[in-house]
């Protein structure tokens, strides 16, 4: 008879109970997608306190938009010099946040500081609160100092927004916006700065997941995007899709039945619903009566592959972080 075992999580470093993580915005910050992993997710800078689920995941082209080809290529990191370097014109950029003297914010704002002059950027963000400046560099090679600013939303569920601010002798500085996502890099792309923004649709939804990573770069004053990627699922023979709950009560189980272990009787995937998140926690229990807990990691999508580990199919979570038999539970492979 097989043991009842308990699993551990599928990414590493969560730990059981409610989790609530404290994440804040980096400056330029690379996201590490582990919701294309175990339902960890990796999320980029922000100004608040939010509760995480314990699981890991509109360019306007100018007319020389064709001069810059899409392009796969993994990029290099953006050089320090280049985001550090003095531009040939400096222009400098800054937000002022309600306060205790202004509790009104009557004097808040996003500002641009030239030659002892400052100008007021207009405002298409909702709160000044979530606004923050994440780059101050000359991305678009004209001499003068550009900026990336960042919106970010005060409530759960909501992607921050980007937007291209490109420095002018002006009086004038006008927000451009570029995408809405999760984390946003700055990258060398083809010897000059991209901005790399990934999304994804984590939240209150039960849909497919979905992962899309946009690159722009910085022509004439304006932000092009010149490549989009979107992540692909693993081929499996059976899927548990979040969007099988549908209509199911609190905590009802679901499940999909497949020979696990080669036995030639059928086990069952169970889960249940992890409704703020759309994500479905899980076991598997085999046809002898065994027991092994998928960890308090989650997946919109847990798929059966074709291949095998110690006698025992691989299992796939969202779209490609395989969970190995490790003779005791599933897990990520080391």
């Amino acid at each position: 008879m097989r043991p009842r075992l308990n699993g551990g999580t599928l990414c590493g470093g969560i730990v059981g109970g409610e989790m609530l993580s404290q994440w804040r915005w980096l400056s330029v910050l690379a996201f590490a997608a582990c919701a294309t992993g175990a339902g960890l997710l990796h999320y980029a800078r922000q100004e608040r306190t939010r509760e995480l689920p314990r699981t890991r995941e509109a360019a306007q082209a100018s007319a020389s938009t064709a001069a810059v080809a899409p392009s796969p290529s993994v990029a290099a990191p953006l050089a320090s010099s280049l985001t550090t370097a003095p531009p040939a014109q400096a222009i400098r950029y800054e937000v002022v946040q309600p306060s205790d003297d202004d509790p009104k914010g009557q004097k808040a704002g996003v500002f641009a500081k030239r030659d002892g002059a400052t100008f007021t950027i207009s405002a298409p963000w909702a709160d000044i609160r979530g606004i923050s400046v994440l780059v101050e560099n000359d991305l678009d090679g004209d001499g003068l100092a550009d900026a990336l600013i960042e919106s970010a939303s005060l409530t759960s569920y909501v992607p921050s927004s980007y937007f291209f601010v490109a420095g002018t002798m002006g009086k004038r500085f006008v927000p451009q916006p570029i995408d809405t996502g999760v984390s946003l890099e700055v990258e060398s792309w083809r010897g000059r700065p991209s901005a790399v923004i990934h999304s994804n649709n984590e939240g209150y939804n039960v849909d497919r997941p979905q992962s899309v990573t946009r690159r722009f770069v910085f022509q004439r004053g304006r932000a092009i995007k010149v490549d989009e990627q979107r992540a692909v699922e693993l081929k499996a023979l059976a899927n548990l899709r979040a969007r099988d709950f549908a209509g199911a009560a609190p905590d009802e189980e679901r499940s999909v039945l497949f020979d696990l272990d080669g036995d030639g009787r059928k086990d069952a995937i169970v889960g249940t619903l992890w409704q703020r998140w759309g994500r479905i926690l899980w076991r598997v229990r085999f046809a002898d009566g065994g027991v092994a807990e998928g960890g308090e990691s989650g997946c919109k999508r847990l798929g059966v592959l074709a291949e095998t580990t110690g006698g025992h199919r691989d299992l796939v979570c969202d779209f490609d972080s395989r969970l190995k038999w490790n003779g005791q539970t599933y897990a990520n492979p080391p």
